[in-house]
């Protein structure tokens, strides 16, 4: 896509790029956190898997959060459930920065983990409110970027920071950016939330979903009642982007948020400001390819994007397990970063795809609790096997999982943009 096309794409969405604001300082302060969490955690004397139990806090209140902050944002507005992520992430950071017990630590991290479940799910379903099937993915590219570019700028930070004023400082800063990200959607952010009476998709897709059967009950507009409006969320494709998101994210946990910042420190001798440094390779390399995955994905399918990620993912692990040199970790930070970027937005716009236009927040919400469960799993159990058996047992077994989910989502899982185009929606242009 042209940039200029871009440009204009998004000064009709303004929103977007408010929206796109207050993800980076939001993002800004979580990148800070990145590689700081494990060297805190090494500096307090705790072991790789108690570390992996810090990252499992943080995810595991995700889980708890992503959907509930979908159903409030659907009956308060986004708006509001942004602003208190905001301030929890900003209130768990802050605690984090005066503890070095680890259950005290663990406690602090998981009420960052419900800011942070708050705040992205919800900015990802107020981006879907904002798009229609034919910019979904670019648009979620730019929310992407502006993902991104906030956790490229964080461990830098972070690191310079812990290095010369101390490895609790960074948590502080943390703090600030949260906050400042809750004051800028008070001002600036407008509520996106989607009000329809109906539940019809805008992709073309009802043939993949589940028909309600005889005898359903309805509410008195004549949607499903109960369980039964959320019927899609068990069709094969949805099922399927689950498995992406649950691979991605249990090696996100895993690997980047536990294990690669030890290797560098332990293994490579790098200071915190080296970390921090290595830390930010992946989100330059994801900043690099964003703007190119969604018009790709636009254009010719979801699947042109999220297979090849999948066996970036195989590659850099391998290469990650295997480097015992700066350079060549070097070299598997820059295509995870590649595989991360190629991930991002594309199964978000793929769930988008196969979702109601009134349960974007709810399947949103729902696939990143699978992920985050993924995450919580990934950081404690590559944390044990790398205690263990070592690091590159830990990435080199995470590959090859990363691999079958690969196969699998390649011959089982169908294209939805081809069909999209196929079908001629007739959702409505936001």
């Amino acid at each position: 896509m042209q940039p200029s096309r871009l440009i204009a794409l998004l000064n009709q969405q303004r929103a977007i790029v408010y929206i796109g604001l207050a993800t980076f300082l939001f993002t800004l302060g979580q990148g800070t956190a990145i590689p700081i969490v494990p060297l805190y955690g090494n500096e307090v004397g705790l072991t790789a898997a108690q570390i992996g139990g810090l990252v499992a806090a943080f995810a595991g209140a995700r889980v708890f959060t992503n959907v509930p902050s979908a159903m409030a944002s659907d009956r308060i507005g986004r708006k509001w459930v942004l602003i208190a992520g905001g301030l929890f992430a900003a209130t768990g950071n802050l605690l984090t920065a005066t503890s070095d017990d680890l259950y005290l630590l663990m406690a602090y991290r998981f009420i960052a983990g419900i800011g942070s479940g708050a705040f992205i799910t919800v900015a990802i379903a107020a981006t879907a409110d904002l798009s229609s099937p034919e910019n979904r993915a670019r648009l979620m590219s730019f929310y992407q970027w502006s993902f991104i570019a906030g956790i490229t700028l964080g461990p830098t930070v972070g690191g310079v920071v812990a290095e010369f004023l101390g490895i609790e400082w960074p948590f502080y800063f943390v703090g600030i950016f949260s906050t400042m990200s809750a004051i800028w959607t008070l001002v600036m952010v407008p509520e996106t939330r989607v009000r329809q009476s109906g539940g019809a998709s805008q992709d073309g897709l009802a043939d993949e979903r589940p028909t309600a059967p005889p005898g359903s009950a309805l509410t008195s507009d004549g949607r499903e009642a109960g369980f039964a409006q959320f019927r899609f969320m068990l069709t094969g494709s949805f099922l399927l982007i689950m498995l992406i998101f649950i691979g991605v994210f249990f090696t996100r946990g895993g690997a980047l948020f536990n294990l690669l910042p030890l290797i560098a420190r332990n293994d490579l001798g790098l200071s915190e400001t080296g970390v921090g440094v290595m830390q930010t390779v992946p989100a330059v390399a994801s900043l690099l390819v964003l703007p190119l995955v969604g018009a790709i994905s636009d254009r010719y399918g979801r699947k042109s994007i999220i297979v090849p990620g999948m066996g970036l993912f195989v590659l850099c692990l391998a290469i990650l397990g295997y480097g015992s040199a700066v350079w060549l970790f070097g070299i598997g930070m820059f295509l995870y970063g590649i595989a991360q970027g190629m991930q991002g937005p594309v199964p978000v716009a793929y769930v988008s795809d196969l979702s109601p236009a009134n349960k974007q927040a709810m399947a949103q919400g729902m696939a990143r609790t699978q992920g985050d469960i993924a995450l919580m799993g990934g950081a404690y159990m590559l944390g044990a096997i790398s205690d263990t058996f070592g690091n590159a047992e830990a990435l080199l077994g995470t590959a090859l999982a990363m691999g079958v989910i690969m196969v699998i989502f390649l011959l089982f899982a169908r294209e939805t943009a081809q069909r999209r185009r196929a079908a001629a929606p007739t959702g409505i242009a936001r």
